[in-house]
C-alpha cells in the first residue's frame, strides 16, 4: 500500500522525463518543431519532482505515522527545523532531494545551452531518470499496515544538530550541479564541439567546487564541535566520497581556465568532467549499497537498490570511456606547448596532475573494504595512510599556488622565444612571443595580434591597406570611428615611393 498522491507525482516525473528525453532526441535529429513540447515536458517533470517533495514534507509536518518513512525518521517532540531536516534523513528522502535540485537546475540549463540545448538536455535528463526510477522502486510513500503508531521512532540523536538543516542540502546541490559539466562534456564528444562547451559549463563547475567545498567545511566543523570525534577530518569513507569529486572538480576548473584562455588541454578536460561525475556515482554506490556498513558511521544499510546503483554506474562509465575512445583521434591536438618551469601553463598542469593523483590515492584507500572483500577478509586502510600520501600533495599545491601569481603567460613566452630566436635580446624575444600568440577575434569583425608589414618588391605596386567590413555601418560617423580603431590595431605600413627620373640618373 502506498500514499497515492506522492507515488503518482514520482511516476508522473518518470513519464514526463522520458517524454522530454525522446522529444529532445527528435529535435536533435531535425524536428525543431518539437522543441516547445520537449521544454514543456521537462517543465512538467520538474513540477512533478517539486510536488512529490512537497507532499512528503506535508506528511512529515502532519505527523502521518502511517507512512513508513515518516514513522522511521520523525516524532512529535522534534522542533520544526529538525522536523524539516527529516525530509533528507533517510535514503529515499536524500535521493528525492538530489532530484529536487537537479530538476530546478535543469530549468536554467536549457536556457544557457542555446544551440547545444538538445544534446545537453538528453544527457542531463538521463543522469536523473535513473534516480527517479529508484524512487519508483523504493518509494518514500509506502504505508504501514494497521494499527497506526501513535508516535514515530524519531531522528537519530547524532543528527539533531542545526548543521543537519543546511549541510545535506548544500552537499546535494553540489552533486546535482556537477551533472551539468558532465552533460556538456558528453554532448561535446557526441557532436564534436570541442571548445564551446567550456564557456557554458565553467560556471556550473565553479558552483560545484564552491558547494562541495562549503559542505566539506561545514561537515568538518560539525564533526569537531558537536559529535566530538577528536578532529575536523577522520578520513571516514563517506567523507572521502565527497572529497574525491571536489578534488576532480578543482582540477577541472583549472583545466577549463587553460582551455578558455590558451585553447589547450581539450582531452584532459573531457576526461576530468567524466571522472568527476563518475566518482559521485561510485561514492553513492559505496555509501548506499551497504558495503561500508561495518566501516563507516555514515553508511546506509542496503535497501535492495545495489543492482540499480551498479547498473547506473556502469552505464555512464561505459558511455564516457566509449565516447572518449572513439573521438580520441578527432579531438584537436594541443596548441604549441609552453616549455620551461617558469611557464604558468606548466605550473597549471602540475597542479592538475597533483589534484588527480591525490584524488586517485584517496579513492583507492576508500575502496579498500570493497577490494579486500574479494579475498574474503574485508578491511580498511589505517588513517596514517592518508596522512602520508595527502601531506606531500598538499605541500606541492601550496608551493604551486604561491608561484603562479608571479609568472606571466607573455613574460614566460618572451623569455623562451628570446633565448631561441633573439640570442639573448629581450626585444627580439618579445617580438617572437607576439608572433606566437593566438589572434583572438575582436568585436566588429577585426582580429587582434601582430601583423608585420612587408616592403613591396621591385616593380610591384603597393596595395592599399583595406579592411574587410563584416557588417554594413549604420552611419558615416560610425564608419569613420571603426577605421580609426583599425589604425590603432594595425598601423599602416610606411609608404615606399617608386624611384623617379632623378633617382634613376643617380644610379
Amino acid at each position: 500500500m502506498y500514499f497515492w498522491p506522492g507515488v503518482a507525482a514520482i511516476w508522473a516525473a518518470l513519464l514526463f522525463g522520458l517524454a522530454s528525453l525522446i522529444a529532445y532526441f527528435r529535435v536533435d535529429r531535425g524536428r525543431s518543431d518539437l522543441l516547445p513540447f520537449a521544454r514543456g515536458a521537462y517543465a512538467a517533470f520538474a513540477t512533478s519532482i517539486v510536488a512529490s517533495s512537497a507532499v512528503l514534507l506535508v506528511l512529515l509536518l502532519q505527523h502521518r505515522f502511517d507512512v513508513s518513512y515518516v514513522n522511521s525518521y520523525s516524532s512529535r517532540d522534534l522542533p520544526l527545523h529538525f522536523l524539516i531536516s527529516t525530509l533528507w534523513a533517510g535514503q529515499e528522502g536524500s535521493f528525492l532531494l538530489w532530484c529536487f535540485w537537479g530538476a530546478l537546475i535543469g530549468l536554467l540549463v536549457w536556457r544557457s545551452a542555446k544551440e547545444q540545448e538538445a544534446p545537453v538536455m538528453i544527457v542531463y535528463l538521463a543522469t536523473f531518470l535513473g534516480t527517479v526510477a529508484i524512487l519508483c522502486k523504493q518509494s518514500p510513500f509506502k504505508l504501514l499496515p494497521p494499527p497506526v503508531p501513535e508516535d514515530g521512532v524519531g531522528l537519530n540523536p547524532l543528527l539533531q544538530d542545526p548543521w543537519m538543516v543546511i549541510h545535506p542540502p548544500v552537499m546535494f546541490l553540489g552533486f546535482a550541479s556537477l551533472s551539468v559539466p558532465f552533460s556538456f562534456a558528453i554532448a561535446a564528444l557526441w557532436k564534436k564541439r570541442w571548445d564551446g562547451w567550456v564557456t557554458r559549463a565553467i560556471p556550473w563547475a565553479l558552483l560545484t567546487f564552491v558547494m562541495l567545498g562549503t559542505a566539506i567545511l561545514m561537515g568538518g566543523y560539525w564533526a569537531y564541535k558537536t559529535l566530538g570525534w577528536g578532529g575536523y577530518w577522520g578520513w571516514d569513507p563517506v567523507e572521502n566520497t565527497s572529497l574525491v569529486p571536489w578534488l576532480f572538480t578543482a582540477a577541472l576548473v583549472h583545466g577549463m581556465f587553460l582551455q578558455r584562455v590558451r585553447q589547450r588541454h581539450r582531452k584532459i578536460n573531457l576526461i576530468l568532467a567524466c571522472s568527476a561525475f563518475a566518482t559521485i556515482l561510485y561514492g553513492t554506490f559505496l555509501t548506499r549499497s551497504g558495503v561500508l556498513a561495518d566501516f563507516s558511521v555514515h553508511s546506509f544499510i542496503d535497501l535492495g537498490i545495489t543492482g540499480w546503483l551498479v547498473a547506473i554506474l556502469l552505464a555512464f562509465t561505459t558511455l564516457s570511456i566509449g565516447l572518449i575512445a572513439v573521438r580520441w583521434k578527432t579531438i584537436p591536438a594541443l596548441a604549441e606547448e609552453e616549455t620551461g618551469l617558469l611557464s604558468r601553463g606548466v605550473l597549471f598542469v602540475l597542479g592538475i596532475a597533483t589534484f588527480c593523483a591525490l584524488a586517485f590515492v584517496i579513492l583507492l584507500g576508500t575502496s579498500a573494504p570493497l577490494l579486500t572483500r574479494l579475498s574474503g577478509n574485508p578491511s580498511q586502510v589505517q588513517t596514517s595512510f592518508y596522512g602520508k600520501t595527502a601531506t606531500p600533495a598538499a605541500l606541492v599545491l601550496l608551493v604551486l599556488s604561491g608561484l603562479v601569481p608571479f609568472v606571466s603567460w607573455k613574460a614566460a613566452a618572451a623569455r623562451i622565444a628570446g633565448g631561441r630566436h633573439g640570442r639573448g635580446d629581450p626585444r627580439a624575444g618579445a617580438r617572437r612571443a607576439r608572433s606566437l600568440e593566438p589572434r583572438l577575434p575582436l568585436p566588429g569583425g577585426f582580429r587582434g595580434g601582430h601583423e608585420p608589414s612587408r616592403r613591396p618588391a621591385q616593380g610591384e605596386e603597393r596595395k592599399a591597406h583595406r579592411s574587410r567590413r563584416i557588417s554594413r555601418p549604420r552611419r558615416r560617423g560610425h564608419h569613420a570611428r571603426r577605421h580609426r580603431g583599425l589604425r590603432r590595431l594595425h598601423p599602416l605600413p610606411a609608404a615606399h615611393p617608386r624611384p623617379g627620373p632623378a633617382d634613376e640618373s643617380r644610379r
